[in-house]
């Protein structure tokens, strides 16, 4: 008996070329829809960073100017770079404009008066901040206008000349805060509402450098650059801020707009903030 072995036949070169020339192509395939996939999805998060980014330092600037002093917000003022600033307020109140409750109201003097130079004067109902010293100006009625303008710092005026500022109980009046100046100051004008506020001096928002910056620790006399600069955004291409100065029938108008720009990506935000000006 005699075994026939079958011939063996195993794949040609061309066979192998072109199974060759077929896995390169479904690899080039797979490689492009995955890099393609994982390009959208970087480009994607990019967006959503920057999205992010902007969306929190424009938060942060609207939060905080709606705590601006009224009449002492303005824009583009700090050495031709965009920016918003103001004197922020920590709190305020309302002033005793009478003499106060007898018998003690004349001992010693508790009311605020606009004629004379005053050392000290009662707040009437809760400051939202406890007793003690604080490194503050205090400002009555500020309108703006020159005379009663906090930047410009002149006696008399719309705000002190000096920070330091004293809150304690008025032991013989009930729920009233006794104000103590660091120095005497004569208020020019007076409150028609009796209002008063607590200021902690100048804060800035400035664009400079490809940084969004918030700019704090100055004087009003003195320039932002003065003060210490925290970033609040990196990626920043353009800034755009306006101001509409209010009338008495309506609010002013802040208008935040920021562009941030990363690696192709770019974004554009805007904010706008209608800012109360009664003072």
């Amino acid at each position: 008996m005699r075994y026939v072995q079958a011939p063996q036949r195993g794949f040609t070169l061309i066979e192998l070329v072109i199974v060759l020339i077929l896995v390169g192509v479904l690899g080039v395939l797979t490689v492009g829809l995955l890099v393609g996939n994982v390009g959208g999805y970087l480009d994607q998060q990019r967006r959503a960073e920057l999205v992010d980014q902007s969306d929190r330092a424009l938060r942060r600037m609207v939060r905080e100017t709606r705590h601006a002093l009224p009449n002492s917000l303005r824009v583009n003022t700090c050495d031709g770079a965009p920016c918003v600033e103001f004197l922020a307020t920590e709190a305020g109140g309302r002033y005793r404009a009478g003499p106060g409750p007898a018998p003690v109201g004349g001992a010693p003097e508790r009311r605020l008066r606009t004629n004379v130079t005053e050392y000290s004067f009662n707040a009437q109902g809760g400051l939202g901040v406890g007793n003690g010293s604080y490194d503050w100006f205090v400002s009555v009625y500020n309108t703006g206008q020159p005379g009663a303008n906090a930047w410009d710092q002149t006696e008399p005026g719309s705000m002190t000349l000096t920070r330091g500022v004293t809150l304690a109980a008025d032991p013989d009046v009930p729920e009233e805060t006794r104000i103590t100046l660091a120095q005497p100051f004569r208020f020019a004008l007076e409150s028609p509402r009796q209002r008063f506020f607590l200021v902690s001096g100048p804060v800035a928002f400035v664009c400079e450098g490809g940084q969004l910056l918030r700019y704090a620790g100055y004087e009003p006399g003195q320039t932002h650059s003065a003060g210490t600069g925290d970033p609040l955004s990196g990626d920043v291409e353009d800034c755009r801020f306006s101001y509409q100065a209010g009338t008495s029938s309506r609010a002013a108008l802040l208008s935040l707009e920021l562009v941030l720009a990363r690696d192709g990506e770019r974004v554009r935000l805007l904010h706008q903030v209608h800012v109360d000006n009664a003072p």
